[in-house]
């Protein structure tokens, strides 16, 4: 039942990613920069499969990058995949710039934000053909040039439509949707928090960020609530949760590594720290993060199915989003038709 429960808020949540076609400043912001780290990093994974599994690239004065690829691949192979990720990347960038002009305060935004997205598009088809000309026309173009190409012309364009998350947002509701991140599911509205945590009556701000729990959030996520998959998750609870458990578990380290050596025998405590703690942390770590990503989702009124979009990149970006940023659900009201 539950099973059948989740997967029905999964289909309305993606139904209200196509309805509501605004988005507002901090997330916009958090989208692109993050989809261009996935884009350069998966093309230099693909340079390294091509140049025998490790790259090195020196892309400007004191700029280096370097990856490694278990994969051989063909240069054909190569420029294929580029132009799929280019265009992949650039598709994504073009909605999402068309929807934060959507957001934005004035009346001539969205326009603007059609001709961006055409712009970009073109943009995109003008990369994708120049990495298919070795392949469709036999042009010449290197794998240094490719590269080059990706990396000096995608940072110029995502830097300009970066630049859009400055505009003012509407604080008003439109034909797009909703402000400051709210959603129409189905007949209902939802409202959300702000981003930024406002300490309210009485709270000071170290309790509004969530700092003076940190220990009670470190207590309830990793031995309280592993197995917790009912209740709901703040965005704080799980930083400071984390952030105590890998501090924890760094002195613990040191403790066996450091102090142990000198009253058991150092085979013993090695065999301890590679085959037993860091596997049984590791596990303990997973199950708790699980359960708390599967709170928070809810928290946040999304659906768990959110926690497998870890694994698909560019997917990725919006589950880390709505588990450590998106703010918590507010309200939930009937659909207003009121203009």
């Amino acid at each position: 039942m539950q099973f059948k429960e989740e997967w029905r808020a999964f289909l309305s949540n993606i139904k209200s990613i196509k309805e509501n076609r605004r988005i507002t400043n901090f997330p916009y912001a958090f989208a692109i920069i993050n989809i261009h780290i996935i884009y350069t990093w998966t093309m230099l994974i693909l340079l390294a499969s091509v140049l025998g599994g490790r790259v090195t690239m020196t892309v400007d004065k004191g700029i280096t990058m370097s990856a490694t690829s278990p994969f051989l691949i063909s240069g054909p192979t190569f420029f294929w995949c580029a132009a799929i990720l280019v265009f992949i990347t650039n598709l994504l960038v073009a909605v999402f710039i068309k929807r934060r002009y959507n957001d934005v305060n004035r009346t001539w935004a969205p326009a603007l934000g059609t001709f961006a997205f055409i712009v970009v598009m073109i943009t995109n088809l003008v990369l994708c053909i120049t990495f298919l000309k070795p392949i469709l026309i036999g042009a010449h173009l290197s794998i240094d040039d490719t590269f080059m190409l990706m990396f000096r012309g995608s940072a110029i364009m995502h830097l300009v439509c970066l630049a859009s998350c400055f505009l003012r947002k509407n604080k008003a509701r439109n034909t797009y949707g909703l402000p400051d991140g709210g959603q129409v599911i189905g007949n209902y509205e939802l409202t959300y928090e702000t981003i930024m945590p406002i300490a309210k009556e009485g709270e000071s701000w170290t309790d509004s960020l969530g700092i003076g729990k940190g220990l009670e959030s470190y207590k309830y996520m990793f031995f309280d609530g592993v197995i917790d998959y009912k209740s709901r998750t703040k965005r704080h609870e799980i930083f400071w949760g984390n952030v105590l458990f890998w501090l924890i578990y760094i002195i613990v380290a040191v403790i066996l590594q450091k102090v142990l050596p000198f009253a058991v025998s150092s085979y013993f405590v090695n065999e301890f720290m590679n085959n037993f703690y860091g596997g049984l942390m590791g596990v303990w770590w997973l199950a708790a993060n699980i359960a708390a990503c599967y709170r928070r989702l809810h928290d946040a009124g999304r659906s768990a199915f959110w926690i497998l979009g870890f694994l698909i990149p560019f997917v990725n970006v919006y589950s880390y989003y709505l588990v450590n940023w998106k703010p918590s659900l507010k309200t939930v009201n009937p659909v207003s038709h009121e203009e």
